[in-house]
């Protein structure tokens, strides 16, 4: 053999070694990753061992044990470097995953408080309200009394309390005083007040970050066979998630992973409810202004149960999470138009993200006003769940579901927990039985703890809803058949 061929040889074989050891390195990195991430049940990984154990054997013997240098060699050099690039991505998915885990758990709350000046004001900066007498409302919370500290740190001044968010905001408005230190959410109810108090007519000084740690035990259960409850928070907002917020949509999540069975119960946002750490009434929507905890210990004390978990979701990510999945179907009991435009017949209907929002945001459109809003926010979650469990969507549309909901969803669920789920559902790949039931009441107008000094519309609770959907959850929970429509797998509504 020529010096030529021997050195050409010599080339092949260290390019020969470094392909093959890049895709070892590569094979054993996802491997163990893979395992880690712990969400594939141990036959398929089991499956994938092996796989991957045969495939490399070919590729390395014929690499580096093939006595002809050929175009089987060069074969097997071009196969183990693409699947090398595939593991390396296949890696760093999985690293994205468990990163995302981590990323949506329930970590702290944050709350906003603004320093609120009129929008003519001469005040620059916080600096500027030296010796100045800040006004804020006459309200319990921990929140407030941090956020007037964080104040004081940085400027002296005294604070003066109202009674009324009215009368505090119209003061402001009339000058009869030049600042107010208030809640984010706060800010928000007055504007939507329409009493001449808005981002033209007032203007946010500085805004403070208060942040409070969650205490959220872990629930003392296996998710993959005890029944649990999650409360689902859905707030619309463009804020962080962690931000606590007034709560659109209210709903209660019962699963019983054995059975393959969920129940949606929504309850109004206007439920006129004993907040649980106040001993006052008020909206269901408003508890969310003391964190999602407050609001599931709310609705926990009103169905008399217990909830393990709860999920906060922003529901303007109903548009990327559902043009993530390529669509959902959703089944409409009406047909109508929203006021965006779009119109959905009574039925089956394929909407994409901005269709889906549209739908759950919909109830101008309909006499039963947020009655049948929650039930088109039913109609999308059952939508969403279906699409997401019933086909391939959820791994082709993978680092798009991702992103879609990473920045967006917060669960008090334990990675553990959730893990569990995942590696249940992958299991088995069985479908999941979607029922639905929601609370009713009557309208009225009442005084509400939130807002002092006012009076909003409320839902007064109707008893004989509430012990019908008691026992619905308890049907699911327990079992046994519902004495309702519901263990027929109809949608209904308790009445």
């Amino acid at each position: 053999m020529s010096n030529t061929n021997q050195e050409q040889n010599k080339k092949r074989s260290i390019w020969s070694i470094i392909i093959a050891a890049i895709y070892g390195i590569s094979a054993i990195a996802f491997l163990v990753a893979l395992f880690f991430l712990d969400v594939l049940p141990l036959t398929y990984f089991l499956i994938v061992v092996f796989a991957m154990a045969v495939v490399s054997g070919f590729l390395i013997r014929g690499l580096l044990f093939s006595k002809h240098r050929g175009k089987k060699h060069v074969a097997s050099a071009v196969v183990a470097a693409i699947l090398a690039l595939v593991l390396i991505a296949g890696s760093a998915m999985i690293s994205g995953t468990m990163s995302f885990f981590n990323d949506i758990l329930a970590g702290s709350q944050s709350y906003d408080y603004h320093v609120v000046v009129k929008g003519d004001s001469s005040y620059a900066e916080v600096t500027d309200i030296e010796n100045e007498t800040v006004s804020v409302l006459d309200i319990q919370s921990s929140t407030q009394e941090s956020a007037k500290e964080e104040l004081t740190k940085e400027v002296a001044v005294m604070f003066k309390s109202e009674e009324s968010l009215g009368d505090m905001t119209k003061k402001l408005l009339k000058g009869e005083t030049n600042v107010l230190l208030m809640s984010s959410s706060y800010y928000d109810m007055a504007v939507e007040e329409d009493n001449g108090f808005s981002e033209e007519t007032v203007r946010i000084l500085k805004t403070y970050k208060i942040t409070v740690e969650n205490t959220t035990a872990a629930a003392a259960l296996d998710p993959t066979k005890d029944p649990f409850s999650v409360y689902v928070s859905g707030i619309d907002t463009t804020g962080s998630i962690s931000n606590a917020s007034r709560s659109d949509v209210n709903m209660v999540m019962t699963v019983n992973p054995t059975e393959r069975k969920i129940l949606l119960t929504s309850i109004p946002r206007d439920y006129y409810v004993t907040l649980h750490s106040y001993g006052a009434l008020d909206k269901l929507t408003h508890a969310g202004i003391y964190g999602p905890e407050e609001s599931k210990a709310t609705i926990e004390d009103l169905l008399g149960m217990d909830i393990q978990y709860y999920l906060k979701v922003n529901f303007t990510t109903v548009t990327s999470l559902v043009d993530a999945l390529g669509g959902i179907t959703v089944n409409s009991d009406k047909e109508f138009t929203s006021r965006d435009g779009f119109y959905y017949t009574a039925g089956e209907n394929y909407l994409n993200g901005e269709q889906a929002l549209s739908f759950v945001r919909e109830r101008k459109a309909f006499s039963e006003g947020d009655r049948q809003r929650v039930k088109n926010q039913q109609a999308v979650i059952s939508g969403i769940i279906n699409k997401a469990t019933g086909s391939t969507a959820i791994l082709t549309q993978y680092n798009d579901l991702l992103v879609a909901i990473a920045d967006n969803i917060e669960i008090s669920m334990t990675a553990k927990d959730m893990k569990s789920l995942v590696k249940m559902q992958l299991g088995d790949m069985r479908g999941w039985e979607i029922d639905s039931c929601s609370l009713d009441g009557s309208g009225s107008t009442e005084a509400v703890y939130s807002i002092p000094g006012a009076y909003a519309y409320v839902m007064i609770p109707d008893p004989a809803s509430i012990e019908e959907v008691k026992g619905e959850i308890s049907a699911v929970i327990n079992g046994t058949p519902a004495e309702t429509d519901v263990a027929d797998g109809e949608e209904t509504e308790a009445k």
